[in-house]
């Protein structure tokens, strides 16, 4: 055991025994709500927490509950879905052992589905179908960057990019994030140059919660989203401590450290400081093939978040600043031995700055608001791959005014009646998206030296409107239509312009809808849309830089189209006294222009070209899953997904390669009575799916494989001490680097991958709250 090892053990064994001197006291009683006749009624799993300590748990069956409060702990909050939060000072309550609660309903566009999932919510408010990852979601596992936040999800797949760059990349609906909306809080993110990379530059410690919404997106928040939308927030003052810090080390041993900070600069004004660093820098090769499993490197990541608002004004400013630098390849490379010819190396360093600002403005007493959102990115990227050089630089900017008018008459009007207006929005606005790209790629193939520079300015500009409206509190429709013109300058013309339908107007019309058939328990849901977006060639497939493929390259800036239609049903009810959310859905993409990567025509090329007209592209993903409460604080989880994706290649419909088409996914929630403890464990199962066409002109298979982690939290009172493990079965890709021996030579590939690398990961992570 080294020298590291042993510190770790003792410092786990020190925090596990310390426990908080702090005196405490008990308190309890019964939560109760209206039920739709008006009548008082026990509230089952509603969350009582104490404050500061957060210490908390949930009523039983008959709304009873008992909560060990802090001595310092001044105030009781009181929650439960689709009821108004109510919050008691504990100095004012006489009784504390008989305390009645009575919480009051609240009318909502849809339903919002929390009750029991603790982790994970699903919300249909306002027609459409929104999943949401929690904090209490993010904290079951490590979540060092975004990409390992999803692992909580069943909805969401996590790809592995090749075996070099120890980058991820995220699948919804069987398709690549390209095709996902990314924001964060409705601004555009993870574009271009970051589709490779830019999950490892979102801490998952800064998380406060991760919204994912399959389909077709409403036309407010832009034209890209085809599989659906992704959208990111970061922790905010109201719903965090003030000061919280987070380290975090691994058995390799990685190290991470995690820090924010709000300060209250006055009444109207709130600043919250970001930090994020972390740092590895051994060699390791597991799987003695020559390469490293997991690049050394290192990141410093830095947001100021500033918040105002005076009631009839509200702003939120973002100020990023982010350093990323990876270095991997053969053993030895990056130790003084970089300048030998014979060896392979890589390294990616990528430096990336971000500012953005919303803004919001009440427009008198009924309701009408302007909204704009801005957002500029500078996105550096330097790299190399043995002799291949790829450097490359975006610059970005969005903007997106909105002005949102409710109609119809309002619900506290005492002259109101129902009508197809009550309950409704109309949303119009304009947008702009501008992109301007520098690109450098050189290379040698055949014993040839090949150069291309691919720059070109994009710009959207666009408008939209967008109704919505509820009526009989059952049913919620949203349908839009946005109108935008890509218009397309080349710098460098390095082939023909492609007969795309630039400086044309593309019309992307959507729909959504929501209808109660028993209004709460039994939910059907549907959406249909257009959706199309500017491919980038180079940058969004960098991944096979990491083997010696020829580009073969016969198109630039693509502009893919695609149609989703999707349904989903959501139905909550008790087997056996146990309460059980039961969801299934089902969404189809067909694609009408699409970048096709074709991997099966040589296995020594990747050609990217054009989709044919008489040739299909298209995606179907079925998802059935289920979560119910065997017992008090004890979730299980169970879910199935089915993928069936395929395209066209090398002149015939095939499965996608490098996918499961069938996956499995098993969760076990547990927690305490009082929260002091945590615990966690996931079965992920992968079905088989196939590999690329070789030379011989044969299409192989891998066989399936089962992936799982756990972790255990134990909270004390001013933090959390966490222990967990992922890939506890050990799972690695056998002969991950084709021609590992040769790396040089035609036949060397790491971009074919399609599980893990590395093995088994034993972590310790300390989570301090300060108030």
């Amino acid at each position: 055991m080294n020298n590291i090892t042993i510190k770790i053990v003792l410092v786990a064994i020190f925090l596990a025994t310390f426990s908080s001197i702090a005196s405490a006291s008990n308190v309890k009683g019964k939560v109760a709500g209206y039920d739709a006749n008006r009548k008082s009624t026990p509230l089952r799993n509603a969350r009582i927490v104490a404050l500061p300590s957060m210490q908390g748990v949930m009523s039983s069956a008959a709304g009873e509950f008992s909560l060990e409060v802090r001595e310092d702990d001044s105030l009781l909050v009181v929650s439960s879905a689709g009821y108004t939060a109510d919050t008691l000072v504990i100095s004012a309550i006489s009784d504390k052992q008989n305390i009645i609660v009575q919480l009051q309903n609240i009318e909502l566009e849809g339903i919002n589905v929390t009750g029991s999932k603790v982790a994970t919510t699903l919300d249909f408010s306002g027609g459409m179908r929104t999943e949401t990852i929690t904090t209490r979601g993010l904290q079951k596992a490590a979540c060092c960057n975004l990409s390992e936040s999803f692992t909580t999800t069943p909805s969401v797949d996590v790809q592995y990019t090749d075996a070099i760059t120890g980058s991820k990349r995220i699948q919804l609906l069987g398709l690549q994030s390209i095709y996902t909306q990314f924001q964060q809080k409705n601004i555009p993110m993870m574009r271009g140059l970051a589709s490779n990379y830019g999950f490892a530059f979102v801490p998952g410690q800064w998380l406060h919660e991760i919204s994912i919404s399959k389909g077709a997106a409403t036309v407010k928040n832009g034209f890209e989203s085809i599989t659906g939308l992704i959208n990111i927030d970061y922790k905010l003052p109201e719903h965090e401590n003030p000061t919280t810090l987070n380290f975090y080390i691994n058995d390799m041993p990685m190290m991470e450290v995690n820090a924010d900070h709000t300060i209250k600069v006055s009444d109207k004004v709130t600043t919250t400081l970001f930090m994020h660093g972390n740092l590895f820098k051994r060699e390791i090769d597991h799987n003695d093939d020559g390469f490293l499993d997991k690049p050394m490197g290192n990141q410093i990541n830095i947001l100021n978040r500033w918040e105002a608002g005076t009631g009839i004004w509200e702003s939120r400013s973002d100020f990023q600043f982010m350093i990323d630098d990876r270095k991997g390849g053969q053993m030895n490379y990056h130790n003084g031995n970089n300048n030998d010819s014979l060896r392979w190396g890589m390294r990616v360093k990528t430096n990336r700055y971000n500012a953005n600002i919303r803004n919001g403005f009440m427009l008198g007493d009924e309701g009408a608001n302007i909204g704009t959102l801005l957002s500029f990115t500078h996105h550096k990227q330097d790299s190399y791959f043995g002799n291949r050089v790829f450097n490359a630089e975006q610059n970005s900017f969005y903007a997106n005014i909105m002005y949102q008018l409710p109609l119809g008459a309002s619900h506290n009007d005492e002259h109101h009646s129902e009508h197809i207006f009550s309950n409704s929005n109309l949303t119009t606005g304009i947008s702009l998206q501008y992109d301007n790209y520098r690109e450098f790629f050189n290379y040698f193939y055949s014993s040839l030296a090949y150069r291309r520079d691919n720059d070109a300015n994009v710009m959207v500009p666009g408008l939209f409107v967008e109704y919505a409206f509820g009526i009989f509190n059952n049913l919620n429709i949203i349908a839009g239509l946005r109108g935008d013109i890509p218009i397309i300058n080349y710098d460098t013309i390095v082939m023909p312009k492609s007969d795309e339908e630039t400086n044309k107007v593309l019309l992307t019309p959507r729909l959504h809808l929501k209808y109660g058939i028993i209004p709460d328990k039994l939910v059907f849901a549907a959406s249909v849309g257009r959706g199309w977006r500017v491919a980038r060639e180079l940058a969004e497939n960098s991944s096979y830089l990491a083997s010696n493929r020829n580009y073969i390259l016969q198109t630039h800036n693509t502009i893919e189209e695609a149609y989703n239609y999707g349904a989903n049903m959501y139905w909550t009810f008790n087997l056996l006294g146990c309460p059980v959310d039961f969801n299934m859905d089902f969404y189809r993409t067909d694609f009408i222009n699409q970048l096709v990567v074709d991997l099966d025509k040589s296995p020594d090329e990747v050609h990217l070209y054009k989709l044919d007209a008489n040739d299909k592209s298209y995606s179907n993903a079925f998802q059935v899953d289920a979560t119910f409460q065997p017992i008090t604080n004890f979730f299980i989880t169970a879910a199935y997904r089915m993928n069936d994706v395929k395209q066209t290649t090398a002149d015939e419909l095939r499965d996608k390669p490098l996918q499961s088409k069938h996956k499995s996914f098993l969760n076990f929630q547990y927690n305490t009575e009082m929260n002091e403890w945590a615990f966690d464990f996931t079965i992920d199962y992968n079905g088989s799916g196939r590999l690329p066409m070789d030379a011989n002109g044969i299409i192989k298979r891998y066989e399936p494989f089962v992936l799982m982690n756990a972790q255990v939290t134990k909270a004390f009172k001013f933090f959390d001490i966490y222990i967990g493990g992922e890939n506890l079965t050990n799972y690695r890709i056998k002969d991950a680097i084709k021609g590992n021996l040769t790396p040089f030579a035609a036949g060397f590939d790491a971009s074919m991958i399609y599980g893990p690398v590395t093995g088994i990961c034993v972590y310790l992570g300390i989570r301090y709250k300060i108030y």
